[in-house]
């Protein structure tokens, strides 16, 4: 069998980033795990990949901004996951030194978007958050990185809730 006909039946990936703590993080994570048992049944058509308190890699982030935003309600869902791609004021008034990159125009609309040593910094802050969470349940990594988010990376759409996973899974039904 060639390499092409091997990779032209794997099946499709389906990443969560998820958070046990978010009820929308475990509604929809049920729900994705219910339907690939489901779908999956006779053959493999897409496989769950659980990404639980991590945010999306720059490259991930990058494929998203650039190929998975293609409606009002993809972009509503990024800027949910994403707190730092919308201009922001902290709450003493001064913008943090992350929210003063400046914007990209992104289909109409201004977006923030990050180098990579943008995001790696970004990236970073969130782990730390997450990693320090039990010691410090103050802090809130929320504030970089708000799960969740469902990519189907095959089909290059986002979900962030019921109705838009549905959307994605009716195409492998």
């Amino acid at each position: 069998m060639s390499l092409f006909k091997t990779l032209q039946n794997a099946p499709a990936t389906i990443s969560i980033f998820h958070n046990k703590k978010i009820p929308n993080s475990t509604l929809l994570y049920s729900i994705l795990d219910k339907a690939s048992a489901k779908i999956n049944a006779d053959k493999e058509k897409f496989q769950v990949d659980v990404m639980i308190n991590k945010m999306p890699t720059y490259d991930q982030f990058s494929f998203i901004i650039n190929s998975c935003l293609k409606d009002d309600k993809s972009k509503s869902f990024l800027k949910n996951a994403f707190p730092l791609v919308s201009p922001k004021q902290s709450s003493g008034g001064e913008k943090s030194r992350i929210t003063q990159i400046p914007p990209i125009q992104l289909q109409g609309k201004n977006w923030k978007t990050f180098s990579e040593g943008e995001y790696a910094i970004v990236y970073e802050a969130f782990q730390s958050l997450v990693d320090d969470l039990e010691a410090h349940p103050e802090h809130d990594p929320s504030e970089i990185f708000k799960a969740p988010l469902l990519v189907d990376w095959d089909q290059s759409l986002i979900a962030g809730d019921e109705s838009s996973l549905e959307e994605i899974l009716a195409k492998y039904k």
